[in-house]
């Protein structure tokens, strides 16, 4: 569990990872410049407070899940990246979370399912839930409420998307 706010200045990178055990991230966790920050928990990710980088590529990787609450965002601008992905289990994004990347690309893995937030940027987007579904937890609706913003947006779930509420989208090209 982080109990401080970790920033680097310049371009530094960040890397937290456990061999065994959960992450809690209680404070902001902040790459300036063009610094990466990596996330990855042997058992659950819990991210309760924004992650960013200023151009920087985020990676997020949770053994038993990655879940989110309404303060858990995660930015990066230019081209940066955000990679979440749930070796086991689900991404859990709650009404509130955003991720936000610019040009980047965004993807998402997850073992299970994911419930979506919002993702937001203009590059391509791609989020699979290799045993589960795709559900929308993000209550607004409308134009600038989407589920996805992107360029292409690839969603492929196995049991279903949008399965009790629909999965909103602007994008040039829906895979």
């Amino acid at each position: 569990t982080t109990g401080n706010t970790v920033t680097t200045a310049g371009n530094g990178n960040i890397s937290l990872s456990t061999s065994a055990g959960a992450i809690t991230l209680s404070n902001a966790v902040t790459a300036n410049g063009s610094g990466d920050v990596t996330l990855n928990a042997a058992d659950l990710l819990t991210v309760n407070a924004a992650v960013s980088s200023t151009t920087g590529d985020l990676s997020l990787t949770g053994g038993t899940g990655v879940t989110h609450d309404a303060n858990g965002d995660l930015a990066t601008t230019g081209a940066g990246t955000i990679t979440v992905a749930a070796t086991a289990n689900n991404i859990t994004m709650v009404n509130g979370t955003v991720y936000s990347a610019g040009a980047g690309t965004v993807s998402l893995t997850a073992a299970d399912s994911i419930a979506l937030g919002r993702i937001t940027g203009t590059g391509a987007v791609t989020a699979t839930a290799t045993a589960g579904a795709i559900t929308d937890a993000h209550t607004a609706e409308g134009s600038g409420e989407e589920n996805v913003a992107g360029s292409v947006v690839t969603l492929t779930a196995a049991t279903g998307l949008g399965t009790a509420d629909d999965i909103d989208t602007a994008a040039t090209e829906l895979d």
